[in-house]
Parts: C-alpha cells; sequence; structure tokens
C-alpha cells in the first residue's frame, strides 16, 4: 500500500517539476529573443511603435504560450475538477 502512495507521489512531484522547468525555459528563452528584438530594433533606428508592432516580439511568448497552457491544465487539472 505505501509503495503505490509512493509511486503516485513520485509520479506527481516529476509532472510538477517537468511543468516548472518547462515555465522557466518559457520565460527565459522568450526574455533573450524578445531583447534581441528589441536591441535590434534600436541599433535600426525604428520607433518604439514600430518594435512592438512587429508579430516577432510577441508572437513566441503567444504561440509557446498556448503550449504551456495545455501543459499546466494538464499538471493542474486535478486541483481544478476537485
Amino acid at each position: 500500500m505505501e509503495t503505490k502512495k509512493y509511486i503516485k507521489a513520485k509520479k506527481r512531484v516529476e509532472e510538477l517539476k517537468g511543468f516548472y522547468i518547462h515555465l522557466s525555459v518559457y520565460i527565459a528563452v522568450n526574455l533573450f529573443l524578445s531583447g534581441t528584438q528589441i536591441v535590434d530594433g534600436i541599433t535600426e533606428d525604428k520607433s518604439f511603435l514600430e518594435i512592438f508592432s512587429d508579430f516577432g516580439v510577441y508572437g513566441v511568448w503567444i504561440m509557446w504560450g498556448i503550449g504551456l497552457s495545455i501543459h499546466w491544465i494538464s499538471v493542474f487539472q486535478s486541483k481544478i475538477i476537485g
């Protein structure tokens, strides 16, 4: 009986760990990509509006964010449902 609880708890910890690693990589990579695109826009003398009207600055955040949201739902669905 204890072994089943241990295996279930270990699986849960691995799921949580996987999600938080995914979240950390998402934030780090997107900050880097957005930062390089913003710096590139500044060096090309683009205006603030021109830099942020480029879909590339925030497009990866949105697309990858959808995948991250799906991962979040798969990990935390038991807490949402009850």
